[in-house]
């Protein structure tokens, strides 16, 4: 099981598509107030720093992650007010999937 709860079938594995093997992901980081973001390099929540997924977390994710060439404003959710994530986070609102958590 990963830390998203999903039980991985192991029969199939593919490349992670988050980190695309390479075990890291890079992201923006702003603090409460600043002005500029930062970029930090984490372990991949995706793979959990395996390098691989299967075909039905790929789709997971897929289906999780706003992917919209240009996002539409965004609606914020309080935690435990959305029931596809009990986490506070965003959500587009042109695809409605997720443009960022916490």
């Amino acid at each position: 099981m990963n830390n998203s709860g999903i039980t991985m079938d192991t029969t199939e594995l593919i490349t992670c598509t988050a980190c695309k093997g390479s075990l890291k992901i890079n992201v923006e980081v702003r603090e409460f107030g600043a002005k500029k973001s930062r970029r930090v390099t984490l372990n991949c929540v995706t793979c959990d720093g395996t390098g691989k997924i299967t075909r039905e977390m790929q789709e997971v994710m897929n289906n999780f992650w706003c992917r919209c060439e240009e996002p539409g404003e965004t609606h914020f959710y309080a935690d435990g007010q959305h029931a596809g994530l009990n986490k506070h986070h965003y959500r587009c609102s042109k695809c409605g999937r997720v443009t960022q958590v916490g």
